[in-house]
């Protein structure tokens, strides 16, 4: 009974997260990710016994947070946030001893998304801290909630149209090197709108554009890309016709409410199906 009364003691520190809401879980996952390694790497750099964490960390932490040395956003407002209430021994509690941050681009399969962020939370044993990373979490998200909306990169299903903006991203610079993309078609595109979330406006990167003029340069080729996407299989025929077929091409056309190629098309296409299945028989 007491295990019962404790989960719904505590149940309002997650009750807010929402498990089939992709973007807000990836993003969250990330968010403590990117602040507990981060934070590491703080601790051991202005802790007195330094040397001595490095050489008990090394083993544990090298292979887990190796960004792509060109990476433009370095997320530096989310160590600022981290440590904007916890002191240094909370902190060390809190990031360094925790074995219960999992790394995003580990994951294999969409539930560990959200399984992650609660492991994390319950972990903690001081309720202090649990209500401090949540009521920051928490914020955060909402900051997102209130910003830009990214429906126009999850609404195309082309598997074409994912694969070039997870190039576009690399090649920028902005690699989602952290991230599940891999998984599947959804999670490479939420993966995409979780380095925009998770860039703060504020952050400002020597040498590159700011994040409201790369949204807008990545939808100018977003258009241009879907364009060419959609002329993929086009050709352009010339050949002779009488001249009352324009004018009769025109009315069909007209009455259909199609377009002219399109109305060619259907034509040509159901009469070549019918000689087909008449030859057939």
């Amino acid at each position: 009974m007491t295990n019962i009364n404790e989960l719904f003691k505590y149940s309002y520190l997650t009750d807010w997260i929402d498990s089939n809401n992709t973007r807000q879980c990836l993003y969250l996952l990330s968010k403590i990710y990117l602040v507990h390694m981060r934070a590491r790497e703080v601790i051991v750099d202005h802790t007195i016994d330094s040397e001595r964490l490095k050489s008990k960390l090394t083993a544990t932490f090298k292979l887990m947070y190796d960004p792509p040395i060109d990476y433009e956003i370095n997320f530096k407002q989310d160590i600022i946030l981290a440590f904007e209430h916890y002191p240094r021994h909370s902190m060390q509690e809190t990031f360094i001893t925790s074995s219960h941050v999992i790394n995003p681009k580990e994951i294999v399969d969409k539930n560990e998304i959200y399984n992650g962020i609660i492991r994390f939370i319950k972990s903690k044993t001081c309720i202090e801290i649990k209500e401090s990373i949540v009521g920051q979490l928490k914020n955060s998200w909402r900051n997102v909630e209130k910003g830009i909306d990214y429906t126009w990169i999850i609404d195309n299903k082309d598997d074409e149209f994912t694969k070039w903006i997870i190039n576009y991203f690399k090649k920028s610079k902005l690699d989602p090197w952290f991230l599940p993309y891999e998984l599947d078609r959804d999670i490479a595109h939420y993966s995409i709108i979780t380095i925009l979330d998770l860039w703060d406006p504020k952050d400002i990167i020597p040498n590159f554009m700011s994040k409201h003029q790369f949204i807008e340069k990545l939808k100018k080729a977003s258009v241009q890309k879907k364009h060419r996407m959609k002329l993929k299989n086009k050709k352009v025929y010339t050949f002779e016709m009488h001249t009352d077929i324009g004018r009769k091409l025109d009315r069909l056309a007209n009455l259909l409410e199609i377009k002219k190629n399109h109305l060619l098309e259907e034509l040509i296409n159901n009469k070549y199906e019918s000689i087909s299945r008449f030859k057939k028989n």
